[in-house]
């Protein structure tokens, strides 16, 4: 007789959504930017299409009714289909009986998006940001290059964005966007190479508020204020004693948050490799996955051909372009704090400085975690003994440097081998149990 293991059915929860909700009504976004900050798009439900992947653990902290087994049962898969399976429907294309979905693209600025005004091939619906769902027209510019302005999402892009989501849960103390689903469209991106590849829509879940709504020409005059809401949202809006909000604090908080997750990048080995005002959350959530590159060692490889910035597009450096993203969102609300003087109070804040403050004591515990120490533990030994923390992480980010800087390490298209690093981490996973073994043991030597 099999026995099933009882963790496999789990009870219902009398406060389940039903999946019909999914994907429908005003998402928090259009509150935090306004109705001028997002445009409406209309969409249908295509007839093809299944689930390929499906994030049951994030449909739990979702509340969603879900099958007892967990499996993705045909009448289940259906229900999903029924709400995600949708295509922007083109202008002036008749739906032909289908239902028509309403759903909000996000204007916003910065580089890296060409010509384009903002999302030009995802669109939330509810909640959930369709990622691939069609080109929004009133977002693209034919000026613009046709990676991005095509409106798809390759197969591979669908996945990388799914998988490295729980991988980022899991690491970064801010976390990720999440992926619910992955859908098969059934059909191709054409690639004006000739060559195709197959599509797909990944539904994310997530704040999603980015540095680059800011800098959308949509909100001009609304920067103080979209950002407040945004800070509001993730919790680092910060009220003064006199009953004002105190930007000044809120900002630090917002610094220390980046650089938190810039040091977790180190001690991880984790590259994003595209960071742009566009591709961040405005407190350093690890958003738009596809780029994000792991690495066994800490050379300064980089993913993408930015010319004469590569060198703040490579690993451990690319922390910059989130100094140069948080000066640019402090400059843009500066305008509206004269306005607003009687509800927010505001000192100025020094961000570089700020930035490598908290950067240089966050590398500090993480590299301390690396050996083994419990993150409370690294902070007491941080507090106790600063200057063994910090002559610590000296030495190691020194043999962490990459010997042979002069070398082209794009990762691009091809692998990285002709270089030499010093394997720190490799080291410091062997020292616990070096020291368990012999602990009165020079570990020097190990």
């Amino acid at each position: 007789m099999k026995i099933q293991d009882p963790r496999l059915r789990m009870p219902p929860r009398l406060d389940a959504k039903p999946v019909e909700s999914l994907a429908r009504g005003r998402p928090q976004l259009l509150d935090v930017l306004g109705d001028q900050g997002m445009a409406p798009v209309k969409a249908v439900r295509r007839d093809e299409g299944r689930v390929v992947w499906f994030n049951w653990a994030l449909a739990e902290e979702m509340g969603l009714e879900l099958p007892a087994d967990r499996r993705m049962h045909a009448g289940f898969e259906e229900k999903l289909l029924s709400q995600l399976n949708l295509e922007v429907l083109p202008e002036g294309k008749d739906p032909e009986g289908r239902e028509v979905v309403t759903g909000y693209a996000d204007y916003y600025g910065g580089s890296g998006i060409g010509y384009n005004q903002g999302s030009g091939r995802a669109a939330f619906f509810g909640d959930l940001n369709a990622k691939g769902v069609g080109a929004i027209r009133e977002m693209l510019s034919e000026l613009t290059s046709y990676d991005h302005r095509h409106g798809g999402m390759s197969f591979t892009e669908g996945g990388v964005e799914a998988v490295l989501g729980e991988v980022n849960r899991n690491l970064f103390a801010r976390g990720s966007t999440r992926i619910l689903a992955v859908l098969d469209r059934g059909d191709y991106i054409a690639w004006e190479d000739t060559g195709t590849e197959r599509r797909a829509v990944a539904y994310r879940a997530g704040n999603q508020t980015r540095p680059a709504h800011l800098m959308a020409r949509q909100n001009q005059g609304k920067e103080l204020e979209i950002l407040l809401r945004m800070l509001d949202q993730t919790g680092d809006l910060v009220q003064g004693r006199d009953g004002k909000v105190d930007l000044g604090a809120s900002v630090e908080r917002l610094v220390k948050a980046h650089a938190k997750v810039a040091a977790e990048q180190y001690r991880y080995r984790i590259l994003h490799g595209a960071l742009s005002p566009s591709n961040t959350e405005v407190d350093g959530t690890f958003l738009d996955l596809a780029t994000e590159t792991p690495q066994p060692r800490t050379a300064p490889v980089r993913v993408l051909e930015r010319g004469y910035q590569n060198a703040n597009y490579t690993f451990d450096t690319e922390k910059q372009r989130r100094i140069d993203h948080l000066k640019s969102m402090v400059e843009l609300v500066q305008p509206g704090l004269r306005k607003a003087k009687d509800k927010v109070s505001y000192r100025p804040v020094n961000v570089a400085k700020v930035f490598e403050l908290a950067y240089a004591k966050e590398q500090q515990i993480q590299l301390m975690g690396a050996t083994g120490l419990s993150p409370a533990l690294s902070r007491n030994v941080a507090a106790a003994k600063p200057e063994v923390a910090e002559r610590f992480a000296r030495a190691l980010t020194r043999m962490a440097a990459e010997l042979h800087a002069n070398r082209d390490l794009s990762m691009d298209k091809k692998v990285v081998s002709d270089v030499s690093v010093a394997d720190v981490f490799g080291a410091l996973a062997q020292v616990p149990k070096a020291f368990f073994l012999q602990p009165a043991r020079d570990l020097a030597s190990v």
